[in-house]
């Protein structure tokens, strides 16, 4: 039964994160008072299987080595099972699964078969072999067709097994522990979000940064028990899931769900209109930064991402001499940047686009779309805050919090105002 932690009820002043406040009570979400209105995305009670998509292998005959030496591997599909002794050898071309090394061998169902399973003895971390040692990842590893060429490996394993893995992967590892209790709530909310709506996909979430990083068999004792202690727990709000969006460090002004992420009402539930004031991450490496990009390189760029999403105005955008904020949300954070060129031609942009369109600079992007920039010769000298697209938790926001003694729910709290916190499993 799931169990709810309610934080909505808790004043405005507290929402600041006093250090002092005591642990919200915990109740039967059956005696919780009836939500107003019915949850936009209900929880599941039982623990769900993330799907995290590893490798995608895009060549015909693409190789993987899976399983340590002699670690003992069982192969299953399409109802056959073929014993072996690691490493083992996976490839796919046209006449199907190929599984070389000792054991086997494949049957012909399995190597005509959508998918193959690699399953470890029970309890033992699945190893995949790299050039500076090996990885290790809990549950089994699927290999599946992919629709657009190729095949795609991916660890599939119990919730509860991934969220270590994503928290020794996002934190620092000498960050407190009720930040990683605070960043286990919404990591494993954000997983379960995917988890819901992408049930009719291969995958559910990536290993890195494009969904939340992740890497496999968690070492860091912090990450394991800040797992253990917030099992089950997602962030919720009347009676439905709230989406755990995070960012690196939100430069002191968030971003709303909806201006992050996109116009669902999922994303513009009141948990996610952005923390009150004051922030807590100025003192990050990355709160406020500058950069010096070439200009001819973001003009091409912000050209093609023009041509591509039908914004006109950019398509045509010439030798840029300014890009300035053009609007702001309530806390201030720009939601609008105007791109300005030399013979006076003017576009618009919003920074989650902008950071899309200059994705693939080669220096590397920027650290978010957040910044101003003016023309300098050859060169555009970017001014930015923040890492990130700045809704939800800041990670260094929660550090520091964390660091001045705030407790986990206390940052949720702050982070997510209005939300609860639900044991759904």
């Amino acid at each position: 039964m799931k169990r709810t932690l309610l934080t909505a009820f808790v004043p405005a002043a507290l929402l600041l994160g006093a250090c002092s406040d005591p642990p919200p009570e915990t109740i039967d979400a059956a005696k919780a008072p009836a939500a107003s209105t019915a949850p936009i995305m209900p929880i599941p009670d039982s623990e769900p299987t993330v799907r995290v998509r590893l490798e995608r292998h895009t060549s015909s005959g693409s190789a993987r080595d899976v399983g340590a030496a002699g670690q003992p591997l069982r192969v299953t599909a399409a109802g056959t099972t073929s014993q072996w002794d690691g490493p083992i050898q996976v490839s796919r071309s046209g006449a199907g699964w190929s599984v070389s090394g000792r054991g086997g061998p494949l049957p012909q169902a399995a190597i005509a078969a959508e998918a193959i399973e690699i399953n470890p003895e029970p309890g033992v971390a699945c190893a995949l072999p790299g050039p500076n040692g090996q990885d290790l990842y809990p549950g089994r590893m699927r290999c599946v067709i992919d629709p657009d060429g190729g095949w795609l490996l991916l660890n599939v394993l119990p919730m509860e097994q991934y969220i270590p893995g994503v928290l020794q992967a996002e934190l620092y590892a000498h960050w407190p522990q009720s930040t990683y209790e605070a960043q286990a709530i919404a990591a494993r909310s954000y997983a379960l979000m995917q988890v819901i709506q992408r049930k009719r996909h291969l995958w559910d979430v990536t290993d890195s940064a494009s969904t939340q990083a992740y890497m496999g068999d968690a070492s860091d004792q912090t990450a394991i028990n800040a797992a253990g202690a917030t099992r089950g727990q997602v962030l919720s709000f009347n009676g439905g899931l709230v989406p755990g969006y995070f960012c690196s460090c939100c430069g002191g002004f968030p971003a709303t769900g909806t201006e992050a992420v996109g116009p669902n009402p999922l994303n513009a539930q009141a948990p996610l209109s952005g923390h009150a004031q004051p922030f807590k991450c100025k003192d990050a490496p990355v709160y406020a930064w500058t950069r010096t990009v070439n200009a001819a390189a973001v003009e091409s760029a912000l050209r093609d991402w023009g041509r591509s999403n039908k914004n006109e105005a950019l398509a045509k955008i010439g030798e840029v001499v300014s890009i300035t904020s053009a609007q702001t949300n309530d806390h201030g954070r720009a939601t609008q940047l105007q791109v300005v060129d030399r013979s006076g031609g003017r576009a618009t942009i919003d920074p989650v686009a902008m950071s899309s369109a200059l994705f693939d600079l080669k220096d590397g992007p920027p650290m978010s779309g957040w910044f101003t920039a003016e023309r300098d010769g050859d060169s555009l000298n970017l001014s930015g805050r923040g890492f990130g697209h700045g809704a939800g938790l800041c990670q260094y926001g929660a550090a520091a919090m964390g660091e001045a003694s705030a407790e986990g729910p206390q940052i949720i709290r702050f982070y997510y105002p209005g939300a609860s916190i639900t044991t759904a499993w």
